[in-house]
């Protein structure tokens, strides 16, 4: 019988001017995806990606990463709730459970 057991989070800056990010977190994610099994993944129960909030987002990063990964949950954050802390905090309110 497969467990799914774990909780896969991230946190990103999508909108970062000083590197493209989402590169970044595609070859990240495509790494997860392909250095390990089938069995592995599908211990996973949540995919959960919280982006920072911007002023002037370049793209909807909602809609892009679900399009590409439409297992991942993403949280885009809002100007009231910036920083890494609340980052954290809204990981650990979506776990809670």
């Amino acid at each position: 019988m497969q467990v799914e057991n774990t909780i896969f989070t991230c946190t990103t800056f999508f909108d970062f001017e000083k590197q493209d990010k989402w590169n970044c977190f595609c070859n990240a994610i495509d790494s997860i995806l392909e250095k390990h099994t089938k069995d592995d993944l599908n211990k996973i129960k949540k995919w959960i990606v919280v982006n920072e909030y911007s002023k002037k987002p370049k793209k909807d990063w909602v809609a892009i990463v679900n399009e590409k990964y439409p297992f991942i949950e993403v949280i885009q954050k809002t100007k009231e709730n910036t920083g890494q802390a609340s980052s954290l905090n809204i990981i650990l309110e979506k776990i809670k459970k």
